[in-house]
């Protein structure tokens, strides 16, 4: 059997909900386009950390929250693996490349300030 090279393994996306409001959003959404279950996940960060996650479809979908931040009042990460055996990373759509929590969390404060 032929192992899979790195780059045909599809990409995984998660959102951490940091809120009530934002938790039924994602929720509303997930189960509104497809039969993904609804349920948050523990899975660990790349620093070892525990994070309460969703598992999206695509990038697609993190792209639609994103546009929808202060329209709809939301509050979250946005965490990606390239499989299942890795730990998830935080993701920042500006740059779109793997970023380490505490430059996410800067950036965060900064803007609140």
């Amino acid at each position: 059997m032929e192992k899979k090279k790195k780059a045909d393994e599809p990409f995984q996306w998660f959102v951490e909900t940091l809120d009530s409001h934002t938790n039924k959003v994602v929720t509303d959404m997930l189960h509104g386009i497809s039969q993904m279950e609804t349920s948050a996940n523990e899975l660990t960060d790349n620093e070892g950390k525990p994070h309460s996650v969703y598992e999206v479809p695509d990038y697609q979908f993190v792209g639609s929250l994103q546009k929808s931040r202060r329209n709809l009042t939301l509050n979250f990460l946005i965490w990606g693996r390239r499989n299942k055996n890795e730990a998830i990373r935080p993701w920042t759509m500006s740059d779109r490349s793997p970023a380490p929590l505490k430059v996410i969390l800067k950036k965060t404060a900064k803007k609140k300030s």
